[in-house]
């Protein structure tokens, strides 16, 4: 009846190792979701001096008919010497929007239809330790734009903002990115802090320009090696400047990995700028790890579209169980 810990023996190799998984999953957006996923980890050199690499690669077919397809990853490669971050996606979806600014009582919402493709690519070099400096190319393209009300005849927060009923929009752009990530382990962090900043200037389809900043701060306080335990901290601000198109200002669920402002549908805030704040905690339930918990809260502050001033922060919460 003793347990007997088995005895591991570790062997580092280069490459990325490889889970591929199919998927379900619901929202309240694309209902019913089918699909399949692959996450890929590792040294990409010499593993006892070369950063883990991460990458993602997957997408889904919904019930109402949406697809989606993304590809991110950061990567290091050279014996660290460079970084690349890249950002790739397909969306033929249907995602409403509620007009600028932070949630409020009776706001209506407003159905749109429309297609994204997403080039996002940014090369950081290292300066030196864990800090890396660097250019990108970012482009999204929005086309098959539909405001379902404004085709009835409505005059819409879409319609009022572009000026018409605007079917398409291209912005493309450059970036400078600087970078600083001291995390023990960019998949599963138990400990260290992540950093990052971008400054992005694009130019639309007919001259004008529009530029954005982003932040992102996420820390991981330590903990035992031996707990069970895991606490996150995440600041991300994002701020735009000039006009871009409705469908680029910061939005809740813009973020690479889709998780800003969790506890809200994506796009339930949208506004020229936003800074949100979120706490998670994880813990084992049992000794092997395979069952878990997880509960998390978030704060959101968006700007008036009237004043330009930070709103009274949106709170969300919620918990649930992990499954590894």
């Amino acid at each position: 009846g003793k347990r007997i810990e088995p005895e591991l023996t570790l062997e580092r190799k280069a490459g990325l190792s490889w889970v591929i998984l199919p998927s379900i999953s619901y929202n309240p957006l694309y209902g019913v979701a089918f699909g399949a996923s692959a996450n890929g980890a590792g040294p990409l050199g010499d593993p006892t001096r070369t950063r883990i690499s991460s990458l993602y690669l997957g997408g889904n077919y919904s019930t109402t008919g949406q697809v989606q397809a993304q590809t991110r990853g950061d990567l290091f490669l050279h014996d660290n010497d460079l970084l690349l971050r890249v950002d790739l996606r397909y969306l033929d979806t249907e995602r409403p929007t509620w007009g600028l600014g932070p949630v409020v009582a009776d706001q209506q919402e407003y159905p749109m239809n429309y297609t994204l493709m997403r080039f996002y690519c940014t090369a950081l070099w290292q300066l030196g330790g864990s800090v890396y400096a660097g250019i990108g190319y970012h482009s999204d393209e929005f086309y098959d734009i539909v405001d379902q009300h404004a085709a009835n005849g409505e005059i819409t927060p879409y319609v009022v903002y572009s000026g018409g009923q605007v079917t398409r929009s291209l912005s493309r752009g450059f970036s400078v990115n600087l970078v600083n990530g001291q995390r023990d382990n960019p998949v599963n962090p138990r400990a260290g802090y992540f950093t990052s900043a971008s400054f992005r200037s694009y130019s639309v389809d007919g001259g004008e320009s529009w530029q954005e900043i982003l932040a992102d701060v996420r820390a991981y306080p330590l903990v035992p090696p031996t707990s069970r335990h895991r606490l996150a901290f995440w600041l991300q601000t994002w701020s735009s400047f000039g006009r871009p198109p409705y469908l680029n200002l910061p939005h809740l669920g813009g973020d690479t990995n889709g998780r800003g402002g969790r506890g809200y549908v994506i796009g339930r805030i949208r506004a020229t700028s936003l800074a949100s704040v979120e706490t998670e905690y994880r813990f084992d339930l049992r000794r092997d790890g395979l069952l878990g918990a997880v509960a998390f809260l978030s704060l959101t502050s968006a700007t008036d579209p009237a004043s330009g001033v930070f709103s009274q922060p949106n709170l969300a919460g919620g918990a649930g169980l992990r499954i590894k």
